[in-house]
C-alpha cells in the first residue's frame, strides 16, 4: 500500500446522510469534517480548482485538499503523472537497478537512491490513477 495521496475529501459533519456516499468519489483519503459544515459560498471553489491545482503542481506540490466531491477527479488528474513522466521514471529505475555500484548514469546525468525513490513515487501515483 502506498502512502501517496493526491486528493483528500472532507465530508461535512453536519451531513451524516452523505458519509456512506464518500467512497464513490474515489478520493485517496476521506475525512469527516466535525468542526465546519460546507457553506454554500465554498461552491465557488469548484470553478477555480483546476487552474489552482495546475499552479500548485507547477510549484512542486504533490497533492491538494478538496472540500467537495466534484473536485476530486480534477485534483487526481492534475497530480497524476503523464505518460512521459512514467516512462522517464521506468528508465531511471531500470538504469539504477542495472548498476552494481549504487550509482548509475542515464543520459549523462547521475542516478542515485534519492532520485530512484522519487521515481518510485511517480510510478505509485500512476498506479493510483489506474485504480480510479
Amino acid at each position: 500500500m502506498s502512502n501517496i495521496c493526491r486528493s483528500h475529501l472532507f465530508a461535512p459533519g453536519s451531513r451524516p446522510e452523505i458519509f456512506d456516499k464518500t467512497p464513490v468519489a474515489a478520493a485517496d483519503l476521506v475525512a469527516i469534517d466535525l468542526e465546519d459544515a460546507m457553506a454554500p459560498a465554498l461552491m465557488a471553489e469548484a470553478r477555480i480548482v483546476g487552474s489552482d491545482t495546475d499552479y500548485a503542481r507547477l510549484l512542486g506540490f504533490s497533492g491538494k485538499t478538496v472540500l467537495h466531491p466534484s473536485n476530486v477527479a480534477t485534483v487526481n488528474d492534475a497530480f497524476s503523472p503523464i505518460d512521459a513522466e512514467i516512462e522517464e521514471a521506468k528508465a531511471i529505475i531500470a538504469a539504477f537497478e542495472a548498476s552494481e555500484t549504487g550509482v548509475a548514469e542515464l543520459d549523462g546525468k547521475p542516478v542515485e537512491a534519492p532520485i530512484v525513490k522519487s521515481m518510485r513515487n511517480v510510478l505509485a501515483l500512476a498506479a493510483a490513477k489506474s485504480r480510479g
